[in-house]
């Protein structure tokens, strides 16, 4: 109980505090609002049973922009394949890297987000209180923006963006790259993106989390996304932390009338994540696509958590994640369909699919729907197993080892995540963790 107490302190009342800064009162506010409710969860939470993050609530984090002497990257040290973008936000350990190429341009727009509204802005950036009361049908639309690390994240986040693309406007691909380095101590980051489509416009959107640490490290960022009338929206989220590293992501989606979105999560890590994917249907004929994709080798953890709310009539949601266990990696799928009252004509599906590579692979699955209206059409489901031994002795019998029969299933079973990936850079990063589950000590043992 004193350790606890003691990291509270250190949030509450220690980080908030800077001298100059305009919104301190908010982000304090933030912060104590996040402990009223709760503070860190912890695996007591049906919700977090399974999020295993090595003492999240008991580590006294700091900030990168605490540590005097950090020198962020320049734009030569990042990997090749960030350079195929020709649109780019790029951070080290949340400083911009690059500010100077923002510029607008096929009606794109980027530009810095405040870190808190002043009182009398709007919480146009998506923060909750727990307090308020939920927003539009009988549905919560609010419950993704009250999550507790959400609100965390309100408070301490320091460096954010807000893509903006103009009506009927086809942008094109922007990649949203964060790099972050061991720098000796427990370090945090909490960055956080506001993505905006007008109505009839396009976006394709790649979000990536890269670095690598011995020490403790958190990434906590979130991403809201509002996509107008007749919008389309690709996003595809890429983590690629490795080491030491707590990964606690969240993507909110909110979709006006007849809007599109497809979203491809990628987890490639080799530490321990959890991504919370919520996707609010608000207006008839929304239509959104949740799919996701683990290559977990050795003890690699990840949590996808989905929310798909259907609060209008003839609205669309379809859900497929697939997780590649090898070694002792684990996978966690928890995922939820709401339809609201009166949200008639709803079509929603949902699937997990698991493929276990050795005898200490595990896998938590727990698909679940919520009716509240008739005159709709939902399925959901969950499998997990092995390598299928018939395929196996067809491709033997054709005069393929052993390891090449084993890829060969596994690259088939992950193509159907990674081929719809709408940008070929990513595609290569799929296929490189691809090759590290073949060079896994369990594959084909």
């Amino acid at each position: 109980m004193r350790e606890t107490a003691a990291v509270e302190a250190h949030y509450r009342d220690e980080i908030p505090v800077r001298q100059g800064d305009p919104f301190a009162v908010r982000r304090t506010e933030a912060i104590r609002e996040f402990f009223r409710a709760g503070g860190f969860p912890t695996a007591t939470l049906e919700d977090w049973r399974f999020s295993d993050l090595d003492g999240l609530g008991r580590t006294a984090y700091r900030r990168y922009s605490d540590v005097p002497t950090l020198v962020p990257a320049q734009t030569d040290e990042l990997p090749g394949w960030v350079g195929d973008f020709g649109c780019r936000v790029l951070l080290s350990e949340g400083h911009p890297l690059n500010a100077d190429e923002f510029q607008n341009r096929n009606g794109l727009e980027v530009g810095s987000l405040p870190a808190i509204p002043a009182v009398d802005e709007p919480h146009d950036w998506g923060f909750v209180a727990p307090g308020e009361e939920p927003g539009g049908t009988e549905a919560d639309l609010d419950a993704p923006l009250r999550h507790p690390l959400e609100i965390l994240n309100a408070g301490l986040f320091e460096c954010g963006f807000r893509v903006r693309v103009g009506r009927s406007q086809d942008a094109g691909p922007i990649l949203l790259y964060s790099l972050r380095h061991d720098v000796g101590h427990p370090a945090m980051l909490h960055p956080r993106s506001v993505i905006e489509l007008a109505a009839g416009s396009r976006l394709t959107v790649v979000e990536a989390h890269d670095g690598v640490s011995e020490t403790a490290g958190w990434t906590n960022p979130s991403t809201l996304c509002r996509v107008g009338e007749n919008a389309e929206l690709f996003y595809v989220r890429v983590e690629l932390e490795s080491g030491n590293i707590a990964h606690t992501g969240r993507v909110t989606f909110q979709l006006a009338r007849n809007a599109r979105v497809r979203s491809t999560v990628l987890s490639l890590t080799d530490g321990k994540s959890r991504t919370d994917t919520a996707a609010i249907l608000t207006e008839e004929g929304a239509e959104v696509d949740l799919e996701g994709l683990f290559l977990g080798v050795d003890a690699a953890k990840a949590d996808q958590h989905t929310l798909a709310i259907h609060a209008a009539r003839h609205t669309t949601s379809r859900q497929l994640f697939k997780n590649v266990l090898s070694d002792e990696a684990t996978a966690v799928f928890d995922g939820k369909v709401v339809v609201a009252p009166g949200a008639i004509g709803t079509d929603a599906s949902q699937a997990n699919r698991n493929l276990l590579l050795s005898q200490k692979a595990a896998v938590h699955t727990r698909p679940r729907l919520e009716i509240n209206a008739d005159d709709v059409k939902c399925a959901h489901g969950a499998a997990i197993g092995r390598l299928d031994e018939d395929a196996l002795f067809y491709l033997r019998s054709r005069g393929l080892g052993r390891m090449d029969s084993h890829e060969i299933l596994v690259r088939g079973f992950a193509g159907e995540v990674v081929e719809k990936v709408p940008v070929a850079a990513v595609r290569g990063l799929a296929k490189d963790g691809l090759t590290r589950v073949r060079e896994s000590r369990s594959f084909a043992a």
